[in-house]
């Protein structure tokens, strides 16, 4: 085995379990910590440091390699399976998100506003969501409002929580790999 070969030094199985553990706390702690930002970018520091430093122990070798692949892994797998945080926290567009078969099509105009704020005609969606929720029209403007507010703080809260994940997913890696070599 080529000593300098990034393939040889990394385990795929440690890497998965030390993804699978961040996860696991992630989706424990989420009905704790989303809704506080802060908290939740502390939550996910501790959660990647952790499944880190259980990649770098299982793997024994690599820790810093380890602990950015848990990272990378672990964002990836979040992202392609969690509605944004900022649309949970209201009931009425979550149910909207959720809601696979909207005739009006708000679903996917609000993911849509999500991407490109210029690509959705705004009077349009706040009449499809007052007709779906049975709401007035100036509820749904406010809801609408509400929404787009809490998704440029949950960008924010986000992108604070990936840059501080790999940090953290970095050194729960290095100091992974420093106690399985003492042991």
């Amino acid at each position: 085995m080529n000593p300098t070969s990034v393939t040889g030094r990394l385990s795929w199985g440690a890497v998965l379990a030390g993804a699978a553990f961040s996860t696991a706390i992630l989706v424990a702690l989420h009905p704790i910590c989303s809704r506080l930002g802060l908290v939740w970018v502390i939550a996910t520091v501790l959660a990647l440091a952790a499944g880190a430093y259980l990649a770098a122990r299982i793997s024994r070798q690599s820790g810093a390699l380890h602990g950015v692949t848990v990272w990378a892994v672990v964002v990836v797998a979040t992202n392609l399976s969690l509605i944004p945080l900022a649309a949970r926290s209201d009931p009425g567009i979550a149910a909207m998100l959720a809601r696979a078969d909207s005739p009006d099509g708000v679903q996917l105009q609000l993911r849509q506003l999500m991407a490109n704020p210029s690509s959705v005609d705004r009077a349009s969606l706040t009449r499809a969501m007052a007709a779906q929720a049975g709401i007035p029209e100036d509820q749904a403007t406010a809801r609408l409002e509400q929404f787009e507010s809490q998704a440029r703080s949950s960008t924010l809260w986000t992108f604070a929580a990936l840059l501080a994940g790999l940090a953290a997913a970095w050194f729960g890696g290095i100091r992974g790999a420093r106690e399985t070599f003492r042991a």
